[in-house]
């Protein structure tokens, strides 16, 4: 279990930049987990669980702030995002038997909350944009979630179960502006809240050796 966060707050702050301004709430994960279990079980079973739970939490807050830009062709950028990568196995092998089996799975459970709010009166200026990102990066790159699953089970028994993954993604990327907020850009004023760029790959399998190599896949 992985909890990550990230936060930036502007509270009755002025901040006047003579280049770029830029506040950035960041958090990322590149994670290899994996689980392997070999069973000697002539009767009975084993399975192989992989459990992954990720909570990201980015956000930035400004409240009664004035945030500046003075020179040309300098932007104010406020940037709340994660990226995740994560490559999970979970395998379970059982040697022929007649009776014992084994099973394997993966359960993840992925929260990424990502967050500009401009809370009651603040003033923001900039002499070229303005950008408010909720699941992009501070260079306009969009954040990233890269997943790669497999179950699978290597199975010489007649007794098999069906190895699965299962998936419960939450995403929520947000803008908030108060009813107070000037905003002034010289050239372009960006919003973006969105979940960025998916990958995944998820994969879940049974092998049979010694019943002429059949191979089994099921969707998850």
């Amino acid at each position: 279990t992985i909890t990550s966060n990230a936060n930036v707050n502007f509270e009755n702050a002025i901040i006047k930049s003579g280049g770029d301004l830029t506040a950035a709430a960041h958090t990322k994960e590149d994670l290899l987990v994996n689980a392997y279990v070999y069973s000697l079980n002539i009767v009975g079973s084993s399975t192989t669980n992989v459990y992954n739970t990720i909570t990201n939490n980015d956000k930035v807050t400004v409240k009664n702030s004035k945030l500046r830009t003075q020179k040309e062709g300098s932007d104010l950028t406020l940037s709340a995002a994660d990226d995740m990568k994560i490559f999970s196995y979970s395998y379970g092998e059982i040697p022929a038997s007649i009776f014992g089996f084994t099973d394997a799975n993966i359960t993840n459970n992925f929260q990424r909350n990502n967050s500009i709010e401009l809370k009651d009166s603040n003033t923001l200026y900039s002499t070229h944009d303005v950008n408010l990102f909720a699941g992009k990066l501070a260079d306009g790159s969009l954040s990233t979630m890269d997943i790669d699953m497999e179950a699978a089970v290597f199975n010489g028994s007649v007794g098999v179960l069906k190895p699965r993954v299962y998936n419960t993604i939450d995403q929520n990327n947000i803008i908030t502006l108060s009813r107070n907020t000037n905003s002034t850009s010289v050239r372009h004023t960006n919003l973006y809240a969105d979940r960025g760029f998916e990958m995944s790959r998820i994969t879940s399998a049974r092998y049979f050796h010694g019943l002429g190599g059949r191979e089994e896949s099921f969707a998850t």
